[in-house]
């Protein structure tokens, strides 16, 4: 049996994502999602450790966002802006696809299902 861990993440915004338009103040609400985002950080880092010697059994999928996008944001914009970041983790999201469907291929054989 292989063990396949996938950590899909909601995406992140640099913390400092500073212009112009948007003022000093504006890294404040990225600044308060500091704790949660060290706590992401720490776990990716330790399964990362943890699979050291079998890193195609982990993957990590938390895109770069350009701004936060609320859970329960379902506007055209965020929607929009999802999309776009899926499809630039098109070819991640297949490897896991390929990956889980093996294992369970794998797993069916072994049964003689």
């Amino acid at each position: 049996m292989c063990l396949q861990i996938s950590s899909l993440g909601t995406g992140e915004v640099p913390i400092f994502s500073y212009s112009e338009k948007s003022g000093f103040l504006a890294g404040v609400p990225a600044t308060l999602d500091g704790p949660m985002l060290n706590s992401s950080r720490g776990t990716d880092m330790t399964l990362k450790s943890l699979f050291k010697k079998v890193p195609h059994h982990y993957t990590r999928i938390q895109p770069i966002l350009s701004r936060n996008i609320d859970l329960a944001d379902t506007s055209p914009e965020s929607i929009k802006t999802l999309k776009k970041m899926a499809r630039k983790q098109e070819k991640t999201i297949q490897n896991i696809a390929r990956k889980l469907l093996e294992n369970y291929d794998n797993r069916r054989d072994a049964s003689g299902a």
